[in-house]
């Protein structure tokens, strides 16, 4: 069996239909609502991919997604966000292009879910 999928992301709605699209095509999904979880949870086992919201309350998904790559670099890692816009408005341009360039995929929300299933597939 694959390993499950971690989605880290404070819309609790989202994750349950993420968690549901996933293992209606045969994968499983772990989900925290909190960077600090999600960050605890990748350490904690393995995963085939993450897929991180930028925005979460405790810590920016920015921050979880450095900490998540200086501890292992090979992690797929699947941003999502509901606005690039407000991100650079936040002063965190610089970051959202390290982001960018470093994360596996970036999807804008709302995304079609067969798009993600897709990219996890890869």
């Amino acid at each position: 069996m694959k390993s499950p999928v971690l989605i880290i992301d404070d819309d609790v709605e989202l994750c349950v239909e993420l968690a549901e699209a996933l293992e209606a095509n045969n994968m499983s999904a772990d989900t925290a609502h909190t960077g600090t979880d999600g960050f605890n949870r990748c350490m904690s086992r393995k995963y085939d991919a993450v897929i991180l919201d930028i925005k979460l309350p405790d810590m920016s998904g920015i921050e979880v997604f450095k900490k998540i790559r200086s501890s292992r670099k090979e992690q797929k890692i699947i941003i999502i966000t509901a606005s690039t816009v407000q991100i650079k408005l936040e002063g965190k341009e610089s970051d959202l292009d390290l982001v960018r360039k470093q994360a596996d995929a970036f999807l804008a929300k709302p995304f079609a879910i067969p798009a993600l299933i897709n990219l996890l597939i890869q």
